[in-house]
């Protein structure tokens, strides 16, 4: 007696061309990713944080560091931020491009400010974060002039920049995969989709009546 089919083999057979080509859209998928990830310019991201801390244990006083800092991250990204900056640490870089790159996030209740920077350069990406870090440290101190008396906070920058050494993009490992999932993922609808129109009229079919002789 012959042994039965494995139901996976049986499926390869009839379906071979479309399990082909999903895999070659895969592929295909993960190259042209992998293409256009190395054509993307390198970037590099430095960050540093800058803590806003009370001198004593209070917690007005940790909110209106909280509220410090919330204001001076939201100043970083602009031109006038950017114009506090030394040549040295803005590295040729117009006040433009250097409010276009710059980012900055206060923390709620941690109370420090994180602040990056995306340039081509890995150096200089380091250098004008630390360089911003520098201002929002001098223009921290200088808005407690305008705070309750009582409020004194230690305005200081916790780890200073270093050059990143890995690019932020392009990524083409990551790339790859995504292009690769999402190749398969279209392909396979595709199949899905012709499978499903090319018969379409077998589906629609009247089921027909049995004969009066089939029920004896």
């Amino acid at each position: 007696m012959d042994r039965p089919t494995p139901r996976w083999k049986s499926l390869v057979h009839d379906n071979g061309m479309a399990i082909g080509a999903v895999i070659a859209a895969g592929i295909v998928g993960a190259i042209v990713a992998l293409i256009v990830a190395l054509m993307q310019e390198t970037r590099y991201v430095a960050t540093t944080t800058v803590s806003l801390r009370p001198r004593a244990a209070d917690v007005d006083a940790a909110e209106a560091a909280d509220r410090i800092g919330a204001n001076l991250a939201a100043w970083i990204e602009s031109e006038s931020f950017a114009a506090k900056l030394d040549t040295g640490e803005s590295g040729g870089l117009s006040l433009r491009q250097i409010s276009e790159n710059a980012h900055a996030r206060a923390v709620p209740k941690e109370m420090r400010v994180l602040l990056e920077f995306e340039d081509s350069q890995a150096e200089r990406a380091a250098s004008v974060v630390n360089g911003l870090a520098r201002v929002l440290v001098e223009e921290g101190v200088r808005s407690l002039s305008d705070a309750p008396n009582e409020l004194t906070l230690d305005i200081e920058q916790m780890d200073p920049a270093r050059p990143p050494t890995a690019p932020s993009q392009p990524r083409p490992e990551i790339a790859a995969a995504i292009g690769a999932v999402l190749g398969l993922a279209l392909s396979a609808m595709i199949a899905a989709l012709l499978g499903w129109l090319s018969q379409p009229y077998a589906r629609n079919e009247p089921i027909p009546k049995a004969e009066a002789g089939d029920l004896n």
